[in-house]
C-alpha cells in the first residue's frame, strides 16, 4: 500500500523442493520409507524426514520479513504425500503457501506462465537446468533470496 492505494504487484515466490533442500532422508531408512510409502501411511513417511532447521528458519524469516511466498514441491511421492507434508509444515509453524506433488518437468512448465516465481530451489544439481534461469542450485539455507 502507497498513499493509500492498494499495490498490484506481485508478491514474488520461491519454490523449493522438499528433498535434499528441507527435508533428508538417511539412507538407513530407506527400506523403512518404502515399506510405508506402499501401505500409503504418508504421514509416517514424512515424519522418516530429517528436517533442516535452518532451512525451515531462513523460510520463516523470508516469509515475515521479505514478504516472500514460499511454496515447496516433492517429487518422491503422490498428492497424498504432499497433503502430509502441508501438515508436518503446519506442526512446526513453517509459513508455506503451497506443497504440491509435481515432478521437474511439470514444475519447469509452471514457471512459464507464472510471473511471480522469483526462483526454483533444488538440492538436485541436475535439475538446475530443467527450470531455466530461475533454477537456483540449493546448497543451504545460505543459498535462498535474500
Amino acid at each position: 500500500m502507497q498513499n493509500g492505494n492498494l499495490s498490484s504487484k506481485a508478491v514474488p515466490r520461491l519454490v523449493i523442493v522438499w528433498e535434499n533442500g528441507i527435508g533428508y532422508l538417511p539412507d538407513d531408512r530407506r527400506p523403512e520409507w518404502r515399506k510405508l510409502s506402499r501401505a500409503g501411511k504418508w504421514d509416517d513417511v514424512a515424519a522418516l524426514f530429517e528436517l533442516d532447521s535452518l532451512m525451515l528458519r531462513k523460510i520463516t524469516w523470508l516469509s515475515f520479513h521479505k514478504a516472500m511466498t514460499i511454496d515447496v514441491v516433492t517429487f518422491c511421492g503422490p498428492d497424498a504425500f504432499a497433503r502430509a507434508l502441508e501438515r508436518l509444515f503446519d506442526r512446526e509453524h513453517v509459513p508455506v503457501s503451497i506443497v504440491q506433488s509435481t515432478n521437474p518437468e511439470r514444475l519447469a512448465r509452471r514457471t512459464s506462465f507464472e510471473p511471480d516465481i522469483a526462483a526454483i530451489y533444488d538440492g538436485n544439481a541436475e535439475h538446475r537446468m530443467v527450470y531455466g534461469p530461475k533454477g537456483r542450485v540449493l546448497t543451504s539455507h545460505l543459498d535462498l533470496w535474500g
